[in-house]
């Protein structure tokens, strides 16, 4: 993306912040409020848990999509035996 495209999309995201705040400010009534923001610490992840959760989401993926896949493949199966006009498993020549 050239440079021109990002700088006019920053702006306009930022700006379009700017704005909403502004006049969020005005027309609201109040004190402003303390901005606080909590940062989690950043740990570096062990292997073990890595290992772990990786395993659990292939078994729930595996669980989620095999009998999908086995009942696609048994209705793929099912049609194509039952061509009409076709003899079941022969290929027309």
């Amino acid at each position: 993306m050239p440079i021109v495209w990002m700088t006019a999309w920053i702006a306009a995201v930022g700006g379009s912040f700017l704005l909403v705040g502004w006049l969020g400010a005005r027309v609201l009534p109040g004190q402003a409020a303390a901005f606080q923001m909590e940062v989690p610490p950043l740990r570096r992840p062990r292997l073990a848990n890595v290992v772990v959760k990786t395993l659990t989401r292939m078994q729930w993926y595996f669980l989620e999509v095999l009998p999908l896949f086995l009942l696609a493949e048994a209705d793929k199966a099912v049609r194509r035996r039952s061509k009409p006009g076709g003899k079941a498993g022969v290929h027309d020549r």
